[in-house]
């Protein structure tokens, strides 16, 4: 395995620049949709939309020169509050307890 990114497709290539950016980008606008629907039902907490919005506010960060790599850590966070109110909320709608 090529580790020095000589090659398309190789590990440190994938891991930075403009893919990276891609990534960053679509998953912010996915953290920000889907909490902004939540606020609309009657099923999620507005807690929760709000912590998900919060990340994804976080996670857009990393375009913040000096301190956007740590903000962009600090999302996960409240990604992880987020994704555990999500798994809650689902588990209740499905039975399980």
């Amino acid at each position: 395995m090529n580790i020095g990114g000589k090659y398309p497709g190789s590990p440190v290539e994938v891991a930075t620049g403009q893919s990276l950016r891609n990534r960053t980008t679509c998953s912010s606008i996915h953290l920000l949709i889907v909490p902004i629907v939540m606020l609309r039902s009657r099923i999620f907490g507005r807690v929760t939309a709000y912590t998900g919005i919060l990340a994804a506010i976080l996670n857009w960060a990393l375009y913040i020169p000096t301190i956007g790599n740590f903000l962009s850590v600090l999302s996960v966070v409240p990604l992880a509050i987020w994704n555990i109110r999500v798994a809650r909320t689902l588990l209740k709608l499905g039975g399980t307890s």
